[in-house]
């Protein structure tokens, strides 16, 4: 980042981020596989299925908006952050004084 600074302008309606070494095959292959193909290894299918998800989202990004990746798929990331706050939301706290299911 010292020898190639990031740098940013508004171009075709999106943020472009000047970042060479960003674009580096094997840098965006870890960042991915860092940040989506790890929640695949899970044994939860819902995490799994966040990561399928979040892949997908990563390569259709990059499919249609190359120049602007970066911006568009922090925009991507943002609309998957409610699919987790979805998730939990759907889980309520139980009552105050109510006993765990089978309990007594």
């Amino acid at each position: 980042m010292v020898r190639f600074p990031i740098s940013a302008d508004a171009a075709g309606g999106h943020i472009r981020y000047l970042a060479p070494h960003l674009y580096v095959p094997w840098v965006m292959a870890a960042y991915l596989a860092a940040t989506t193909a790890s929640l695949c290894l899970s044994s939860h299918r819902a995490v799994v299925g966040f990561g399928v998800l979040a892949f997908t989202a990563a390569l259709a990004a990059y499919a249609a908006y190359a120049v602007w990746f970066i911006s568009v798929w922090c925009f991507f990331a943002a609309l998957l952050s409610a699919v987790v706050w979805l998730h939990f939301g759907r889980r309520r706290p139980a009552a105050p004084g109510a006993t765990p299911a089978g309990g007594t």
